[in-house]
């Protein structure tokens, strides 16, 4: 899964699939362990999920972001299943030369990116069960 590439994440079946471009390419169990995907799920979900889109700072694992270390984050979808528990995806992003609000006022600098994917399980009252981070070279 590419760090910024993940269009939607479904939950069926006690299964969450992540989708990029109507396609599954990575698939979890409700415990955050990865599954093999079976050829016939990706004519399961093609064009035919609901995806739920939401504002950044929403559904955040905790620590996230971590000004501490430069560490921010960006959710683009995320489903919730029967047990209300919400399962998100998105982008971890870190800054290597700080964050871009802590470079001093008028001042042009480096402000590199450096994305991975970010996956992650909040129980129904949005805390944080489980969250992986997959760097683009995993």
């Amino acid at each position: 899964m590419s760090a910024t590439g993940a269009s939607a994440v479904v939950s069926f079946h006690s299964s969450i699939y992540i989708l990029e471009n109507n396609k599954v390419v990575e698939k979890y169990n409700s415990k955050g362990k990865k599954h093999p995907i079976d050829k016939s799920e990706n004519a399961k979900f093609s064009k035919n999920h609901k995806q739920q889109y939401i504002k950044k700072g929403q559904y955040l694992p905790e620590g996230l972001p971590n000004k501490r270390d430069a560490i921010d984050a960006w959710v683009k979808a995320y489903v919730t299943d029967k047990q209300g528990n919400i399962y998100v995806v998105g982008s971890e992003i870190f800054y290597p030369n700080g964050l871009p609000e802590e470079m001093p006022l008028g001042e042009c600098g480096n402000t590199e990116q450096i994305y991975a994917a970010l996956i992650a399980k909040l129980n129904p009252k949005g805390e944080t069960v489980w969250a992986k981070v997959l760097d683009a070279d995993q």
